[in-house]
């Protein structure tokens, strides 16, 4: 089925991104940068354009091109009306002057190819695009008879150079008054974009866990939040073994702020005899606290901490065969910022909750009271070979 087709074109997007970024990688101003923010304010401005004129496929190719589908032509031409409207107040109003669209439009049937066009059609659309002068609205071919239907669509001046052989028209889309009301650019959002951290992510527990491991042996301080590790599992009594060789030996030291899950009441409790047990016996390199969470809540994330410029964030879900939340993938995140947010919040999350003593213990203990005596009495037995046996291994 035949739909309107706009391809926009940003001139001059790679090299302004570099020369915009020249001589000031000191303060983090880099092309990638510079280009992702071109591309974030080119996405909200679409978004924003398109709760007037609804395309109903958007498709951003590379950096400096978007493909856009609409149901109806005159649809397209709103949609392109209003957005070289909105970029304009962008460069005027906000001194934003490195984004300048070209525009063109045609009809036709787009075939599609791993998020790509693969059409003559879009593709003439996409040469006249990219050849087009900035801040022009193209019309292409039997379209151009087309928009004559629309009285308040305003034509402009034919294409006259040499390399377009068919034929085009500009809109003069300044003075052309669609019957809509065009969206005004009231402030511009940039949120910050982390296009200078290292990203590493693990689609398995196991994976996460190597990666956890890896990190925490090259640092000096960390400070991890989440749930019990289960102890049954092996990947996880070798991460739990590494971190008390790690603690035991002085080359690390770890502040623990852990949830316990009162729907894992055996967990839990390992979990809190560990904490307890590993913070008396080695005061200077390892502090805990901790608390309950109601049978019908859940924490869907944990996270550690590096020398306050590494996040390790865990993805926790659950997990039938175990019948328990635990942490099944996983996001490295290497970005100074947002590791000193997250250790920010560590720290104020920590003064609310207070350090394990003896008598947070029993009363978290009593809360997990589904817990007999004999089984805390072989919980605790279980705990202190652990220690013994990660600490032996050093």
């Amino acid at each position: 089925m035949a739909n309107a087709l706009i391809v926009m074109e940003f001139k001059g997007f790679t090299a302004m991104a570099t020369s915009l970024s020249r001589d000031t990688d000191s303060i983090g101003i880099t092309p990638d940068r510079v280009r992702a923010a071109g591309i974030n304010l080119t996405r909200e401005s679409v978004a924003k354009a398109s709760v007037a004129a609804h395309p109903t496929r958007v498709e951003h190719i590379g950096g400096d091109t978007w493909v856009l589908e609409f149901s109806s032509l005159e649809t397209s031409l709103i949609f392109g009306v209003v957005i070289l409207n909105m970029f304009a107040e962008v460069a005027k109003r906000h001194a934003v002057f490195f984004l300048k669209p070209s525009l063109a439009l045609v009809w036709g049937n787009a075939k599609w190819k791993d998020g790509r066009p693969v059409d003559d059609t879009t593709i003439s659309a996409y040469s006249v695009a990219d050849k087009g002068k900035p801040y022009n609205f193209f019309v292409i071919g039997d379209t151009i008879a087309m928009t004559k239907q629309y009285p308040w669509v305003q034509p402009g001046s034919p294409w006259c150079d040499p390399p377009v052989t068919q034929r085009v028209l500009a809109i003069d889309w300044i003075n052309s008054h669609p019957p809509i009301t065009i969206p005004e650019i009231d402030h511009i959002s940039l949120p910050a974009l982390l296009l200078d951290a290292e990203i590493l992510f693990s689609d398995t527990a196991e994976e996460a866990l190597q990666n956890i491991i890896r990190e925490q042996s090259l640092a000096k301080d960390v400070c991890a939040f989440g749930g019990p590790a289960p102890f049954d599992v092996a990947c996880y009594r070798e991460y739990i073994s590494n971190t008390l060789t790690l603690i035991a030996t002085g080359h690390t030291r770890f502040s623990v702020l852990a949830c316990l899950p009162l729907s894992q009441p055996r967990y839990s409790y390992a979990w809190l005899e560990l904490g307890l047990r590993v913070s008396v016996r080695f005061p200077a390199g390892f502090a805990f606290a901790a608390f309950t969470v109601p049978q019908e809540q859940v924490r869907p994330i944990s996270y550690h901490v590096y020398d306050s410029k590494l996040l390790h964030i865990g993805l926790r879900s659950f997990i039938p065969q175990r019948d328990t939340h635990a942490m099944t993938a996983g996001l490295m995140l290497r970005n100074t910022r947002v590791a000193q947010r997250f250790q920010s919040e560590f720290t104020d999350d920590w003064k609310a909750i207070g350090s394990m003593t003896e008598q947070s213990f029993g009363k978290l203990s009593g809360e997990l009271g589904s817990i007999g005596k004999e089984e805390k009495r072989q919980i605790a037995e279980a705990i202190d070979t652990l220690i013994s046996t990660s600490i032996r291994q050093q």
